[in-house]
């Protein structure tokens, strides 16, 4: 029997703490995203789950605005990837 179809977002969060702005954490960081999450993406589609993909750090987002954007969705999961200087 298949399993259940769930929504599943993935996600990396907005810049906190030392790299409270994109511009911060621009200059040292990456303007790519999660190869990762991307795979983990993949995977899912192919075995029949929804995925949504948001890239709030580069894409600049603030806080209020990722979890906005994150109530709109109603993932049934969220999958994230970030680095430690990220959320200090």
């Amino acid at each position: 029997m298949p399993a259940k179809s769930i929504k599943i977002l993935f996600a990396t969060p907005p810049a906190g703490g030392r790299a409270a702005t994109f511009e911060a954490f621009a200059e040292g960081g990456s303007a790519f995203p999660s190869t990762g999450l991307l795979i983990l993406a993949a995977i899912a589609v192919r075995y029949g789950h929804e995925t949504v993909f948001k890239d709030f750090l580069n894409a600049g987002s603030g806080v209020e605005e990722a979890v906005k954007k994150i109530s709109d969705i109603k993932p049934d999961w969220i999958c994230i990837s970030s680095n430690t200087d990220m959320i200090l």
